[in-house]
């Protein structure tokens, strides 16, 4: 059975993004002002090894919080995704949704530029329905070759008397 495209968009986007929160946090932990930080990185470099062996227990809680500040903070990530048809190269963008008009949807990354993409039927949204998608909602934008191939965005708060609405 062969993976599908966004099925293997989302393994690379999340090995890319382990390996920069690891490369991130080893880099800050070299460079973080204290004398024990070089120490500690050079023995999880150590344990980890040159053959990509598991990191030990003790690192790994650390290693998920550098793995949520990066995919916290990142705003926009290109891809290069192998598929049956070759390679195709993907972008993933972070914002504030701005327009959904009929074919297209358009975001406002938080660094300025506007992106959009083309809404086709094999298009998916996550968390929110097209039709519930309005003007000002925070999404994921998944694309290839201008075509969105994912939408990924939160569900609304429920409106309480405590949140003020």
């Amino acid at each position: 059975m062969s993976m599908g495209l966004k099925a293997k968009v989302a393994a690379a986007a999340g090995g890319a993004m382990v390996l920069a929160g690891a490369a991130g946090g080893i880099a800050y932990a070299t460079t973080a002002g204290s004398s024990a930080a070089p120490a500690a990185s050079a023995q999880l470099l150590g344990s980890a090894g040159a053959a990509g062996s598991h990191l030990p227990a003790a690192g790994r809680p650390f290693l998920r919080h550098e793995v949520r500040m990066v995919l916290r903070h990142t705003v926009h990530a290109e891809l290069i995704v192998r598929t049956k048809r070759g390679y195709e190269t993907v972008e993933v963008d972070r914002g504030v949704v701005t327009s959904d008009s009929g074919a297209t949807i358009t975001i406002r990354r938080p660094d300025g530029p506007s992106v959009s993409a083309t809404v086709t039927g094999s298009t998916r949204f996550v968390g929110l329905s097209r039709s519930q998608l309005v003007s000002g909602d925070r999404a994921i934008l998944v694309q290839s070759g201008g075509d969105a191939l994912l939408v990924a965005s939160r569900p609304h708060p429920p409106l309480t008397a405590a949140n003020g609405s």
